[in-house]
């Protein structure tokens, strides 16, 4: 990795050049790999400013997945230099407030979801392994089953590494895992559910070996095509609306899944659904799950952004936590906010609030979404739990019923609300009974 210069005097106009150099070097590639060098090159948390990149690179407004890659090394930046992560994000739109949106999204993410670089940090001293190594129980060759060869990401319950699985490899088709770090004190119980949890929504939970000292590890199948919160980074401008009820329609489907094994996931988020080279999602993660029925409860976990209010004020976990959090992410998907705001402070006074109001309707940010569309969504979100759909099924079959243009009963349609459906469904047939 390249290290920038950091001495002061005149080391700064230097170090100003230097970044400009390799900067104004990645200009030819495209936006992935404009993104993935940006977070290589400059990740370290070296200082710098985003007004190098925009100078360096003058059409990255205009480029959505380089540019939030360029905001995220920027605020991290600023938080390595002791900057309060909110204040960073009020500073960096004072400079940039032709970007705010991008710099409060970007924002956001950081808070919202796990940042890997500082909990790389943090696991260094913890026990990351030292790569390549071998873990796992001993074959009859000798060999320990699992060949680690690359971080994949960190958690906050463990690094997770790129693995082959030696029992079931051969010479020319290398059989690929995920294999995860879980400490020492991992439930077996509990991962015996996990493992219980057989879907193709799902991460299906392969193994469970021991680690390094008296650790354990986590074997999961490997998803090559990323999260979900990287397929977003995807695509410029308002992510499709069908392809946002698909992927949490097959979430949901995951999910109940889940629920019906006695699990309860707690921590659903665009980081932590996967998606599958098929496009369907994953779910992944389990580690901070509950079973059904569980009362007592150690501290608040979770993610903020997606977080129910009866999760954040600790209540006993029930599964219309995680239709929240599935909604949550509809939400995100369709209208590139989170439903409990935008900062760690916005999303504690949303789920402290005891008058019932929820976040703002899908409609009023993205009109065109159609009433159906929005009544699904707010009822995955609304602020009281038996409000909510009482299962992730019960949103799974609306968001079926919307995909196929079938009026969602609890809604009660009108007349002409399923004359505009059922035109929808065929209008070829019913232009010819009008005409009729």
């Amino acid at each position: 990795m390249l290290r920038l210069v950091k001495s002061g005097g005149d080391a700064g106009g230097e170090r100003h050049r230097l970044n400009l150099e390799v900067m104004s070097s990645l200009v030819s590639l495209d936006d992935d790999d404009l993104a993935d060098a940006i977070v290589e090159k400059f990740g370290d948390g070296a200082a710098l400013e985003l007004g190098h990149f925009l100078e360096a690179i003058p059409d990255l407004g205009r480029r959505p997945v380089p540019l939030d890659a360029a905001i995220e090394v920027t605020l991290r930046s600023m938080r390595t230099r002791g900057e309060n992560p909110d204040k960073a994000c009020e500073l960096l739109v004072a400079r940039h407030p032709q970007l705010e949106n991008a710099i409060r999204t970007a924002h956001a993410l950081s808070g919202a979801m796990v940042d890997t670089t500082i909990l790389a940090a943090r696991q260094s001293s913890a026990g990351m392994l030292e790569l390549p190594c071998d873990i796992g129980p001993k074959l009859a060759s000798g060999h320990l089953r699992y060949r680690l060869h690359q971080v994949l990401g960190v958690g906050s319950q463990g690094a997770v590494y790129l693995g082959q699985d030696r029992s079931l490899s051969e010479p020319d088709s290398p059989a690929w895992v995920a294999v995860k770090q879980v400490g020492t004190d991992w439930d077996a119980e509990e991962a015996s559910k996990a493992r219980r949890v057989v879907h193709s929504n799902v991460v299906r939970v392969l193994d469970r070996i021991r680690g390094p000292g008296s650790s354990w590890a986590a074997v999961f199948e490997y998803v090559r095509g990323g999260s979900l919160e990287s397929e977003r980074r995807k695509v410029a401008g308002r992510f499709p609306l069908r392809r946002a009820v698909e992927i949490v329609l097959g979430a949901a489907r995951g999910l109940q899944a889940a629920h019906s094994a006695g699990l309860i996931h707690r921590d659903l988020k665009p980081a932590n659904l996967l998606m599958g080279e098929d496009g369907e999602a994953k779910i992944s993660d389990f580690g901070i799950s509950h079973r059904v029925g569980e009362t007592a409860l150690e501290g608040r976990a979770g993610s903020l952004g997606f977080m129910s209010p009866q999760q954040y004020l600790g209540q006993p976990p029930v599964v219309q936590d995680d239709v929240y959090a599935l909604g949550g992410i509809l939400y995100w998907l369709l209208t590139d906010l989170f439903p409990n705001g935008p900062t760690r402070q916005a999303a504690a006074e949303q789920l402290s609030r005891t008058d019932g109001i929820g976040p703002a309707s899908v409609r009023q940010l993205r009109p065109e979404v159609d009433e159906d569309l929005d009544a699904i969504c707010m009822r995955a979100l609304h602020p009281n739990a038996e409000s909510r759909y009482a299962s992730a099924d019960g949103l799974a079959a609306d968001l079926r019923s919307w995909l196929a243009s079938e009026p969602i009963s609890w809604t009660s349609p009108g007349w002409a609300r399923r004359y505009r459906l059922a035109l929808r469904r065929s209008p070829v047939a019913w232009g010819w009974r009008e005409a009729c």
